[in-house]
């Protein structure tokens, strides 16, 4: 009993496999970039809301929001206030230069 075995059964396979792509560096691959969605312009921010002492406050509620609170939330790491606009989340305070017609 002389027999090898190691048997090799890939040579009796009838259909190879196709050859592997060469290797993409990071460079060489690249993502879709989506387009930047415009912060609101000043009609629709008089649209939705109202300024109360350097706060903007909501015109209808809006989800959990009360109509005369103020609106949206804090970042925790910024300590910068932040709503969602149209699928957008803005900052506060440049919305409020938005609404005074400053930008």
């Amino acid at each position: 009993m002389a027999t090898d075995p190691w048997i090799n059964h890939d040579i009796h396979r009838s259909v190879q496999a196709p050859p592997t792509p060469p290797l993409q560096f990071k460079s060489e691959v690249f993502k879709e970039v989506k387009p930047v969605k415009p912060y609101p312009t000043r009609e629709r921010l008089l649209e939705l809301f109202t300024l109360e002492d350097g706060m903007l406050k909501r015109i209808k509620p809006h989800h959990r929001e009360r109509a005369d609170g103020v609106v949206g939330w804090i970042n925790p790491m910024r300590g910068d206030r932040y709503v969602r606009i149209d699928g957008k989340n803005c900052n506060i305070e440049r919305l409020v230069s938005i609404f005074k017609g400053e930008e």
